[in-house]
């Protein structure tokens, strides 16, 4: 029987941004904004950080809202999904990325939505140019895996770094072993390449608190915000300039 939740992957060990998820968007932190975007969706949320004493205060702050947490490998991030879905038994996983403050809610439940229909499949997303979303570099959407397809990347490419540190690349990256399907996007963002919305460095951290200022954005979707955003000529260079550098 199918039980599904959301892992939502956090540390504060973040070298372009330090301890970012902590860090106050309007009268919430980071984490807090994703996490109550997820709670929508009305199913477990557990999140994923690290047994490094550097992560106490995210667990404090975890424990201070009654949110599951589950602490893990630091540099193993494979082994940590692994470990957090068994603790909670969860046998499908919503992953969210913690730097993802502008998660789309609407895209978000419908994947869920979309999910609970299919039959033994490893590995759900929205695809942005025939890829999975979570290589795009909008920072807003994400992604349903098996534990039962984490446990076998796990076992049969034990020696593979990126496959540890990147949770689900395994699976997307090996079709042949897995169901996988990708879903089309509802609307057509191609004339949006510009846009990045992912809270990765100082510079990020400024539009992500721009955009909150604005009181008609903060619930916002992805279409909203691209509307806005390609409007706001410096916080599309300052965007244009961290996807030339592959920030993701």
């Amino acid at each position: 029987m199918k039980k599904i939740g959301v892992i939502i992957q956090a540390r504060l060990g973040s070298t372009r941004l330090p301890s970012k998820v902590l860090l106050p968007l309007g009268e919430k932190t980071i984490i807090e904004h994703i996490y109550d975007r997820c709670s929508l969706l009305n199913i477990p949320i557990v999140v994923a950080t690290t047994t490094n004493s550097n992560d106490d205060p995210l667990v404090d702050l975890l424990e201070s809202k009654r949110i599951l947490y589950y602490r893990g490998s630091e540099n193993d991030v494979l082994n940590r999904f692994i470990g957090a879905a068994s603790r909670f038994g969860l046998t499908h996983i919503v992953r969210v990325c913690s730097d993802n403050p502008f998660l789309d809610v609407a895209y978000l439940k419908e994947l869920v939505s979309a999910f609970e229909k299919m039959q033994n499949v490893d590995y759900v997303s929205y695809q942005f140019n025939n890829k999975p979303t979570i290589l795009s570099h909008f920072g807003v959407f994400a992604e349903i895996v098996s534990l039962d397809a984490l446990c076998r990347i796990y076992s049969q490419f034990e020696l593979i770094p990126t496959y540890k540190e990147h949770v689900t690349i395994g699976v997307y990256s090996n079709s042949e072993m897995f169901k996988i399907e990708l879903l089309p996007l509802l609307e057509d963002y191609s004339m949006f390449d510009s846009i990045r919305l992912t809270v990765d460095t100082p510079d990020d951290y400024e539009i992500a608190k721009n955009i909150m200022s604005n009181i008609e954005l903060k619930d916002a979707g992805l279409m909203e915000l691209c509307t806005y955003l390609v409007k706001q000529e410096t916080l599309l260079s300052e965007m244009k300039k961290s996807i030339t550098l592959n920030i993701k």
